[in-house]
């Protein structure tokens, strides 16, 4: 059996993360402010859009709880910097971004290359 997604589940992974460290402790915009959104497309797992707000998971690449948390995990990380103004388009995945990646990786356990 397939998990399934719904934008209402994707709020509560997105909630229930931000209540944890480190996104605890970065002033993480609340769950009720982001618009949630499942993809059905297996050409990303996921991405978040600073120009509308919105964090999109893909369904088709997602098959446990354990990938839709490192997913949604990984995109609060861009969440962070764009609501921070920290990230820069064309290294959003580059120094900066690994700094606060690698601190989520390590306090939730989440292998870094498949982060």
């Amino acid at each position: 059996m397939k998990l399934p997604l719904s934008p209402d589940m994707l709020r509560a992974a997105y909630a229930y993360l931000a209540e944890t460290a480190p996104f605890n402790k970065w002033n993480m915009p609340p769950a009720e402010d982001i618009k949630f959104k499942v993809l059905r497309g297996i050409r990303e797992y996921g991405d978040c859009d600073k120009a509308t707000g919105m964090v999109r998971i893909s369904s088709a690449c997602h098959s446990t709880t354990d990938a839709v948390m490192r997913t949604m995990a990984h995109e609060m990380v861009h969440v962070f910097m764009y609501h921070h103004k920290i990230a820069k388009r064309e290294s959003e995945h580059g120094r900066v971004f690994w700094k606060y990646a690698d601190q989520v990786c390590a306090i939730h356990g989440f292998d870094r290359k498949a982060f």
